[in-house]
């Protein structure tokens, strides 16, 4: 059954574009498109072969990538340590959902969990090869929807998104979004056809990482009814059924423990909150917290950079909200992926989620063409996003530690980088861009000029 906003799969010239109409075919796609693409992935390649270069000279990382060089797998390891030992929610004071629990338990090995969660991780490579598989999975998911949008693009944007930095962090930290971006892959991507599958992939994506129910809910701008239901649905079943494996978990436990953590003064207070972060939330948080930064840089800046940081954050939320409205006025026009990727943004610019849930964005937002200021901006940003690379600017230090990656003990140099400062005016400029684009969109639709829809061209593969 077809849904208002969608439109039917086509044998016949252009593929549909689930947003309506026809879209133009990746043939006749700008010619330097696609050379942009091929240059910023080799500009990113070339990123981590410095990168490489690096730490066989220093024996870690460097940054932009985690500045602890002993802080390896730790959310993966940490969140299988409790699955198998339990009390997550009540002593660890988790705010994951209970699907976590039964996917580290599934993949992770029984044996190497009855000593200190510092043993795990070279004991457990089960785990390990799982992350692995999924993260696979994902860049063949990746690459088979690129392919599907544009060929020529398909493989620099799949090198963008899998070899970027907030995918690459990602596994660093063996952290689930690996898994719940396999199912965020599937629910908006090529790979699979049957509708049924992606509900139920979508659902676990939720149960894994809950904010991306708002990119679900974004759908409702385009009317997509009946999937956001059978996808809530089965959103709610993966819950009760995991429930019911782990014994624990209820909402109250989730609610309280998200209270807890948000408001612990001492998170806030550390150079390590706002490093690889995603909102400018955050660094305003962190300008009055406990970390005392008054007496270094005095209260004006302070005050001045704090006021600037909220008033954008206030600016893009309200410019959004107001294109959703007008979204879901004339759902025909904007693509469902532009409003998911939008939805995405929002929920990144609003809420500080890490700087590894930065790759979803990324995902949906290399579905457009580089066409238009807005595109071309948000294409920019995001393959900018991606790149490996920082700039030092002071010296805050040093520390010998271990080096996990290197297998000896390092000397750490810790710097303050251009990065941090940057990072989350390039997800604003992705969401600024997004917008400028569909408000053009918008308005040449109700002028009633020949209309063109200059989306990407998605797939026509059946509508969730």
């Amino acid at each position: 059954m077809m849904e208002p906003g969608a439109a039917a799969a086509s044998t016949n010239g252009p593929p549909a574009d689930p947003a309506g109409g026809r879209v133009r075919s990746p043939s006749t796609q700008s010619s330097w498109g696609w050379r942009a693409d091929w240059l910023l992935a080799l500009v990113l390649l070339g990123g981590l072969v410095k990168a490489a270069i690096d730490f066989n000279r220093t024996g870690y990382l460097p940054l932009p990538f985690w500045p602890d060089a002993n802080d390896v797998y730790a959310d993966g390891y940490s969140t299988a340590w409790w699955a198998f030992n339990g009390g997550a929610y009540d002593t660890w004071r988790t705010v994951y959902p209970p699907v976590s629990f039964v996917l580290t338990k599934m993949f992770g090995a029984a044996r190497c969990y009855d000593a200190d969660v510092g043993f795990v991780r070279d004991c457990d490579w089960s785990l390990w090869w799982w992350m692995l598989g999924f993260y696979a999975l994902n860049a063949w998911l990746a690459w088979r929807t690129y392919h599907a949008v544009d060929r020529r693009s398909a493989v620099p944007r799949t090198i963008g998104l899998m070899l970027g930095l907030p995918m690459l962090y990602a596994f660093e930290h063996l952290n689930l979004l690996v898994f719940a971006y396999t199912g965020l892959f599937i629910f908006f991507g090529a790979g699979v056809a049957s509708a049924r599958l992606r509900w139920v992939a979508m659902a676990i994506a939720i149960n894994l990482k809950v904010y991306l129910v708002m990119v679900l809910l974004g759908q409702l701008l385009k009317r997509r009814w009946r999937t956001v239901e059978w996808t809530l649905v089965a959103v709610a079943a993966v819950y009760g059924v995991t429930f019911l494996l782990v014994g624990e978990g209820t909402p109250y436990q989730i609610v309280r423990n998200i209270r807890i953590f948000a408001t612990d003064p001492d998170r806030a207070s550390s150079w390590y909150f706002v490093f690889y972060a995603s909102s400018y939330k955050s660094m305003v948080e962190f300008f009055v917290s406990e970390f005392r930064l008054m007496p270094i840089v005095g209260s004006w800046p302070l005050e001045f950079w704090g006021s600037v940081f909220t008033a954008l954050i206030l600016g893009i939320q309200a410019a959004t909200l107001a294109t959703f409205a007008a979204v879901w006025a004339t759902p025909q026009v904007v693509s469902r992926v532009r409003v998911a990727a939008m939805c995405y943004l929002l929920v990144l610019i609003s809420n500080e989620t890490g700087g590894y849930a930065t790759a979803g964005a990324v995902f949906l937002v290399f579905f457009e063409r580089w066409k238009g200021a807005g595109r071309v901006t948000a294409l920019t940003a995001a393959w900018f996003l991606c790149l490996a690379l920082d700039w030092r600017l002071v010296s805050i230090g040093a520390r010998f530690q271990n080096g996990y990656f290197g297998g000896r003990p390092v000397w750490n140099d810790m710097w303050l980088t251009v990065g941090p400062f940057v990072r989350p005016g390039l997800i604003m400029l992705m969401q600024i861009g997004l917008v400028t684009a569909s408000w053009g969109e918008l308005m040449r639709h109700w002028n009633r000029k020949p209309r063109v829809v200059d989306h990407p061209a998605i797939p026509a593969w059946k509508p969730a």
